[in-house]
């Protein structure tokens, strides 16, 4: 019999439960652990907070995931090769995976101030040619868990 375990992430505290498949999938239809996308929850009251699968937002969450991790790829080659002249590469990024960061903002996010405003930061330390670390300071605000992200930071 395979047996997993389950960690409920409650108000009193996290438990550890050990339930085997049959008992786990019941469990999780029984108590319908639902956490929709930007869960009212702050990271900081002690609850686990996670991207709900079955919300609207999921496919487009998970799409700018990879226009995110696109943008981190491409500063962590900036950062790795420290000889490597950036100008084209942030080229590539403002042309790429930024602008369809500002197409999904638009298209599935309802144009929300606070994303808007990080994608600006972002594009500001790139053009004002700032460096490198203060594009990642700008760059990792995107990863935050609230409202004001895409909510890849609760993948």
């Amino acid at each position: 019999m395979c047996a997993f375990q389950l960690k409920l992430a409650a108000v009193e505290g996290p438990s550890i439960v050990q339930l085997s498949s049959a008992a786990l999938e019941a469990t999780i239809q029984a108590l319908s652990l639902k956490l929709a996308f930007a869960a009212e929850a702050s990271p900081l009251d002690g609850r686990q907070v996670m991207l709900d699968l079955d919300h609207q937002l999921t496919p487009y969450v998970f799409e700018a995931s990879r226009y995110e991790d696109d943008i981190r790829r491409h500063l962590v080659t900036l950062r790795d090769n420290p000889s490597m002249d950036p100008v084209a590469t942030f080229r590539e990024i403002l042309a790429g995976p930024l602008r369809e960061l500002r197409r999904l903002l638009q298209e599935q996010f309802e144009s929300r101030p606070g994303i808007a405003s990080k994608l600006n930061a972002i594009e500001h330390a790139i053009t004002q040619a700032q460096p490198i670390d203060d594009v990642w300071a700008a760059f990792n605000t995107l990863s935050e868990l609230s409202e004001d992200t895409f909510g890849t930071g609760f993948i």
